[in-house]
């Protein structure tokens, strides 16, 4: 994949548009960069990945983002698994945010800016931000292991719980093979 074995994973799965946040995500990552050398932003998705490719390369970011483009749904999990943390940037206010069940689903701390999906999905489990506080996105890198291992047990038995029949969403025991549950 090109990660390097040594930093710190931010994973991103969805689309790569604007309203998906794609844009802020970048914008963060770029301003987390100037003081946190130790993180690799893998960023999973379509469309335009040549675009946004251009525009980290742009940003300085070139040796800090990989790109996969498409990923089949049933790879899904292996590549989230190898996230230490997951961001959902998205900007609508009132849009559903399926991303967020499957990060749960992986047991992923996530990063998401504050609204009622979010809330509703995640509740007081993730960094939550508002969303014109994209530029101080300085979520606590150092402890993302130790809440992988808590919140991320958390989150999983949720979506397990709450959502596990829910369309579109990658069921808990596809994410769990290398969890202690």
């Amino acid at each position: 994949m090109g990660i390097p074995q040594d930093r710190t994973v931010v994973a991103y799965l969805g689309l790569l548009a604007p309203y998906q946040g794609t844009d802020l995500l970048l914008e963060a990552a770029s301003i987390i960069q100037r003081v946190r050398r130790d993180v690799h932003y893998f960023i999973m998705g379509f469309p335009g990945v040549d675009t946004y490719r251009m525009k980290a390369i742009e940003r300085g970011l070139a040796d800090h983002v990989t790109f996969t483009g498409k990923v089949n749904y049933e790879d899904a999990p292996r590549y989230l698994r190898l996230g230490d943390v997951a961001v959902a940037p998205k900007v609508s206010e009132t849009e559903g945010c399926g991303k967020l069940l499957n990060y749960m689903a992986c047991a992923l701390p996530t990063v998401a800016f504050d609204t009622p999906v979010s809330r509703e999905y995640l509740g007081s489990t993730a960094s939550m931000l508002p969303r014109a506080m994209h530029r101080h996105w300085r979520p606590p890198f150092s402890n993302w292991s130790s809440r992988r291992n808590t919140v991320g047990r958390w989150a999983a038995g949720c979506a397990r719980a709450s959502w596990s029949g829910s369309p579109g969403t990658i069921p808990a025991r596809a994410c769990s093979t290398s969890m202690t549950w």
